[in-house]
């Protein structure tokens, strides 16, 4: 996969989405879910999420959207990403 490089801005700016989470993550900034059409929901629930229970962060973060168009490239049926707490210079 592609790394992604942030500034120290867009990195607090992805921070926030920590805060959209259902229930907080120790180890994970933000656990997301996509599909194959690129929808994205904060996780909130093991296999199948219903409809209500979606969150939907399109359009919340320009590096958000990134992140899921390169998950696709990899991985086009859809799945989990997971942000880390790690910021690396």
């Amino acid at each position: 996969m592609k790394t992604i490089k942030l500034t120290l801005e867009e990195f607090d700016g992805l921070r926030q989405l920590g805060r959209l989470q259902p229930s907080p993550r120790r180890r994970w900034l933000a656990v997301l879910s996509v599909n194959s059409r690129g929808e994205k929901w904060s996780f909130a629930t093991y296999g199948h999420t219903p409809l209500d229970l979606r969150n939907d962060l399109s359009g919340v973060s320009r590096i958000l959207d990134t992140l899921v168009d390169e998950y696709g490239k990899v991985r086009g049926e859809g799945g989990r990403i997971f942000v880390s707490r790690i910021c690396r210079r």
